[in-house]
């Protein structure tokens, strides 16, 4: 059995204990991950290293989450990252950005519901993946 790295996603989440408790869903779920605490640092993190997916909590300190999705939206690096937003107030912010591409695959309410994240973390992952490639699925 060919080991595969583990996807690495970049936790994006101001509340430390919310982070954690991320980090941990996601290693037992077979992620490795990142955390940082705002929307400056998560923006310095991903110029560093690819991700392939990203949690974004709309409610950072330095940056709401939504200008950091269009920052990373901008960005031809981060252009096609599978982005899925956690959030106390993610159905807020979801019915006021529908109108708008922001190009997120999923919307988490908080509390975070484990087996939902690993779940639309993983279709986030294939659907961004499928969009790069078309339908040629290149297996190294």
């Amino acid at each position: 059995m060919s080991l595969a790295p583990r996807p690495r996603i970049l936790i994006c989440e101001d509340d430390p204990d919310i982070a954690r408790l991320l980090n941990l869903m996601l290693e037992k779920g077979g992620f490795d991950s990142d955390m940082v605490h705002s929307a400056a640092q998560a923006l310095e993190q991903v110029a560093r290293r690819p991700y392939a997916a990203m949690t974004v909590d709309l409610n950072l300190p330095d940056q709401d989450g939504v200008s950091l999705i269009r920052a990373l939206r901008r960005d031809s690096r981060t252009r096609d990252l599978a982005i899925v937003v956690v959030s106390a107030n993610a159905r807020e912010g979801e019915l006021e950005f529908n109108s708008q591409p922001l190009a997120v695959s999923t919307w988490l309410e908080k509390p975070i519901d484990e087996n939902l994240l690993i779940l639309s973390l993983h279709r986030a992952i294939d659907n961004m993946a499928e969009g790069k490639e078309g339908h040629h699925h290149h297996h190294h």
